[in-house]
């Protein structure tokens, strides 16, 4: 079965205990997990096979948080796309935001034939991707089906993720991609957000390599 890399998503985790270990607010968690985007994303542009790079950066479930947490993370969402726009559009990197993100003002960038696409899931949760996925099929008419729910996953996302990594240390996907994690490989790692490294990516990527993928088939030569 294929081993080839095309889709890596990832549950940054971490932020708030970063700072709180570090004797900070916790907004400078979010700040300092600014550093490690930037550094996967550049490093996925740089891969040979990855297409895809899909970020959880906030869920709906956190607007449950204090005012003051969640109105700084989307100001820094915006800011952030603004300041990086350009070098962004060097690197042939287009970045759309995925979730429920309708009465946000969003910058835009548009980038014909770009070399990775990022999925920034921000307002998002799995539930509600379904949701919101029932709703566009009986708004056009069509049956909610599973081939059509798969052609709006991966317009929406891209083919389903190959690797889903988790860092913070905690063994749960959080209501991230419900649908389209059947078959990812998953990694869940203990490492906080904002010091996620270019060797842990390289790391997840060589025992990525080394797993059997078989989709739940079978090969020839296996007894079960």
């Amino acid at each position: 079965m294929s081993k080839t890399l095309r889709h890596l998503a990832v549950i940054m985790d971490g932020n708030g205990r970063w700072a709180t270990g570090h004797g900070l607010p916790r907004h400078k968690g979010h700040v300092k997990g600014v550093e490690s985007v930037r550094m996967i994303i550049q490093d996925a542009a740089r891969h040979p096979d990855i297409e895809y790079l899909t970020l959880f950066a906030y869920s709906l479930e956190n607007m449950t948080r204090p005012i003051q947490e969640t109105t700084f993370i989307q100001d820094l969402l915006v800011k952030t796309l603004e300041e990086e726009f350009e070098e962004l559009s060097k690197q042939k990197v287009l970045v759309r935001v995925v979730g429920d993100v309708d009465d946000i003002d969003l910058p835009v960038l548009n980038i014909k034939q770009p070399k990775l696409i990022v999925n920034l899931c921000f307002r998002y949760s799995g539930r509600w991707h379904v949701s919101d996925i029932a709703r566009r099929l009986s708004n056009m008419g069509q049956p909610c089906t599973i081939d059509n729910i798969q052609a709006l996953m991966t317009q929406d996302l891209g083919p389903d993720p190959d690797v889903i990594i988790r860092t913070g240390g905690e063994m749960r996907v959080s209501n991230f991609l419900l649908w389209n994690m059947a078959y990812s490989e998953l990694f869940f790692l203990p490492v906080l957000w904002p010091d996620f490294s270019k060797e842990d990516l390289h790391k997840v990527m060589a025992s990525f390599s080394e797993r059997d993928r078989r989709f739940g088939q079978v090969r020839s030569n296996d007894e079960s």
